[in-house]
């Protein structure tokens, strides 16, 4: 499946963002070892904080999604789609649920940002991710992932 960009934009922003950008292809770190992966990237407020950023990540190659690895999600559907729900990610340093990597502990945290992973049919994958201080829980990004077109036209 050919996807376009426009595709991946939400028709309507939750929770106070507005359209920031587009990311194409590597280095981009939603996605690992997929070059033709596309991130559509929304803000609230001004500056470039992580913590205020609102991602729609596709991998056409249905890449893993980075920095959550070995984690197990919760499930849901939204439709007749399954996602995977993670209510954090890896970050360096000691802390809950450490993890000893090679190049030092990493510990999962849940304050920065939380994740939606949709596996397609088609084999590629689509995440929304954000800080949960914006958007709450998994229902919050269920509800944010009914906006992107691509998601409403598989549903």
């Amino acid at each position: 499946m050919v996807v376009s960009t426009d595709s991946l934009k939400m028709g309507k922003p939750p929770g106070g963002y507005s359209y920031f950008g587009i990311a194409e292809g590597q280095p981009r770190i939603e996605f690992h070892d997929d070059p033709g992966q596309v991130i559509v990237r929304y803000k609230v407020g001004t500056g470039y904080e992580q913590t205020k950023m609102l991602s729609v990540c596709y991998s056409p190659a249905g890449a893993a999604l980075a920095f959550v690895e070995s984690k197990e999600p919760r499930r849901f559907a939204l439709g007749r789609l399954q996602a995977d729900y993670f209510d954090g990610h890896w970050v360096p340093g000691p802390g809950e649920g450490q993890w000893d990597t090679i190049v030092g502990p990493v510990h999962w945290d849940t304050s920065t940002q939380h994740s939606l992973l949709f596996k397609l049919p088609d084999g590629s994958a689509l995440a929304i991710r954000c800080s949960p201080s914006y958007i709450q829980g998994a229902a919050g990004l269920l509800d944010a992932a009914s906006e992107v077109p691509l998601i409403r036209a598989l549903r």
